[in-house]
């Protein structure tokens, strides 16, 4: 009887160190996956709108405090080249620029950082469809999104030029929760004038 009790006890410290590192394996694996998907969100998200910006003209911020209200592009006025300076540090939630298709027409895009019902999103519009669709997916939450533009008004010296700066998490709360922080500038790439 005294070894049978000996055995398992021995037995149940095995099964409980054995349990804890399966949990810790699996906490590990969710942590990475969280963090794959913040990752792989915001790298998009950053690529999609750099590609376009590069050779898009004419920027225009803005800092909208309610963008869900605005659910077209065409509800911004975006006539005049407007900065969201990084010097006052509060930057904008708004970008639109225009840009030349292949086809060669000039089209106006935009980018937003919008609270919605699933939660905060990147969003892009054109002028060829007008509403705005999410870049970034459900699974993801931005936590700080903001643009910094500089140069965008005419007769200045400074070349036009965007900063972008984004912060999601996904994954729950806890452990498992990651965050990814990116950031980059962009530059007009034909001659200011």
């Amino acid at each position: 009887l005294f070894e049978m009790i000996v055995a398992i006890g021995v037995f149940s410290i095995i099964v409980v160190i054995s349990l804890g590192s399966v949990l810790t394996i699996s906490n590990a694996q969710k942590k990475a996956a969280s963090f794959r998907v913040v990752q792989d969100n915001l790298n998009f998200a950053l690529e999609t709108m750099a590609k376009s910006i590069r050779v898009g003209f004419d920027y225009y911020c803005y800092d909208d405090p309610t963008p869900a209200s605005n659910p077209l592009i065409g509800d911004y006025d975006y006539s005049d080249p407007n900065d969201c300076s990084i010097n006052n540090s509060t930057g904008g939630n708004v970008f639109i620029f225009k840009a030349i298709d292949e086809d060669g027409s000039e089209t106006t895009k935009a980018y937003r950082i919008n609270k919605t019902q699933n939660g905060t999103r990147i969003e892009a519009a054109s002028s060829e469809t007008d509403d705005f669709i999410p870049l970034t997916g459900n699974d993801i939450e931005i936590t700080r999104g903001v643009f910094y533009v500089s140069g965008s008004g005419s007769g200045d010296p400074e070349q036009p030029r965007v900063t972008i700066v984004l912060t999601g998490t996904a994954g729950k709360a806890g452990k498992i929760q990651s965050e990814a922080n990116v950031q980059t500038t962009i530059s007009q790439r034909q001659p200011d004038s």
